[in-house]
């Protein structure tokens, strides 16, 4: 298997024309919520967090919840949050 290069912004005049297409294996992920919740991430956040397994090395994403009479601590986000 050839080794790919990875590029970053600053790199974009030495991108290919073209690249080799990766496919997932995976690209429907359903009954995230009926899975595991994270413990570590659930217990700091105090609701609980699924973690998505993502095809992606580029995108992380979760999914959290609250439960009946449950709250969230005070918190901001430095990136896009869905709700």
């Amino acid at each position: 298997m050839q080794a790919q290069t990875k590029f970053g912004s600053a790199d974009f005049g030495r991108t290919p024309s073209s690249i080799q297409v990766h496919m997932p294996e995976r690209l429907a992920h359903p009954g995230v919520e009926k899975g595991d919740i994270s413990g570590g991430f659930s217990a700091e956040r105090k609701h609980p967090v699924h973690i998505v397994d993502l095809p992606s090395h580029a995108i992380s994403m979760t999914i959290g919840g609250l439960n009946p009479g449950g709250r969230s601590g005070r918190h901001r986000h430095t990136y896009e949050t869905i709700l």
